[in-house]
């Protein structure tokens, strides 16, 4: 077995581990009883809102086909056509909801590159910077609710330390990225052979890679690209809020803005496919800040769930069989055949 074997190996263990452990948590205090009662008093008016709440997280899957178009034609110039981003991108998040390690990233640059020929490298970079947006907005989200939201002592000191370490972590990479070229190519790292290659290596990668990141640092495309960014994460909390209002969870919208940044930012976290257990865990506890019984939150994590997961994999079967892919063969090919860090 070789070495990205055994590193995708251990990846899917700590992610299955850490979903096990979710769920562990999420059960040792559920009272069925309850849990039954709150799902059956799903009414006919929020059968209405739940539905709702679907055709917004589709739309969000529309602009967010857009969004990363647009990335694409900023960095490269590349004039894709919207239906292979919106292809692309569904088959990406199909395969994130059913295969280990956030495999659908790896889909989304190796289908992208056979459509256009355009290099993997620069598909990761376009995809790395469509995730940084999110993290801006999802971070704004966070801020803006520590404005308005009075929070409990404890949590503040929380909030105000995860701040600092997220702020610090963003620094450090904008550093690195302003001086990549001087740290790599510093003589420290020449007295081992094998760190010059790996430099020399990562100093290539960068460069292919950076591309659509150099592009869109005009002020215009950035506003373009953090405004685009923002609709999908307003929508995505409208639909949240839908769910909780469902449930007649009475919380107002603001509330929603930071629970959604607290889900998403805490499911970076290595997990099962699909987020499964990790989402739950994350749900309980975000609403359990404001006082919501934890089988509502459950309630309202596996409606939330069902919703964006049936979506996301409806779109990308659609587009499998409209465009006869294969996912398992994908992997296969790109394991066997080409590293997908290489580019062509």
């Amino acid at each position: 077995m070789n070495k990205k074997k055994i590193n995708a190996l251990i990846v899917f263990i700590i992610g299955i581990l850490v979903s096990a452990f979710s769920i562990a948590l999420v059960i040792r205090k559920v009272e069925f009883s309850k849990l039954i009662e709150t799902a059956a008093g799903v009414s006919g008016a929020g059968f209405f809102l739940l539905t709702l709440s679907l055709i917004l997280t589709f739309f969000t899957y529309l602009i967010r086909a857009l969004f990363w178009n647009l990335i694409i034609r900023f960095g490269a110039g590349y004039k894709l056509s919207y239906k292979n981003s919106l292809s692309v991108l569904s088959i990406g998040l199909l395969g994130n909801n059913i295969l280990p390690a956030k495999s659908g990233e790896i889909i989304r640059a190796v289908v992208l590159s056979k459509k256009t020929n355009l290099k993997k490298s620069f598909i990761f970079g376009s995809i790395f910077l469509e995730r940084f947006f999110d993290l801006i907005v999802l971070l704004f989200f966070l801020f803006l609710s520590s404005l308005i939201i009075k929070f409990p002592e404890n949590i503040k000191k929380i909030e105000i330390v995860s701040f600092i370490i997220i702020g610090a972590i963003i620094f450090f990479l904008l550093i690195f990225f302003l001086f990549y070229q001087k740290i790599l190519s510093h003589k420290v790292f020449k007295f081992s052979k094998f760190l010059s290659k790996f430099c020399a290596w990562l100093l290539e990668k960068i460069n292919s890679f950076k591309k659509p990141i150099v592009e869109i640092l005009n002020l215009k495309r950035a506003v373009i690209s953090f405004l685009l960014s923002l609709t999908i994460w307003i929508s995505s909390t409208i639909s949240l809020y839908l769910v909780g209002r469902t449930l007649n969870i009475q919380l107002s919208l603001i509330f929603y803005f930071l629970i959604i940044a607290v889900i998403n930012l805490g499911a970076i976290i290595p997990s099962a496919p699909g987020a499964i257990g990790l989402y739950q865990y994350l749900c309980i506890i975000s609403l359990s800040i404001f006082g919501i019984d934890e089988n509502v939150a459950l309630v309202f994590s596996l409606l939330s769930h069902i919703i964006w997961y049936f979506s996301s994999s409806l779109l990308g079967v659609f587009f499998l069989f409209f465009e006869n892919i294969s996912l398992l063969k994908i992997l296969s090919e790109e394991k066997r055949n080409i590293d997908y860090n290489k580019g062509e």
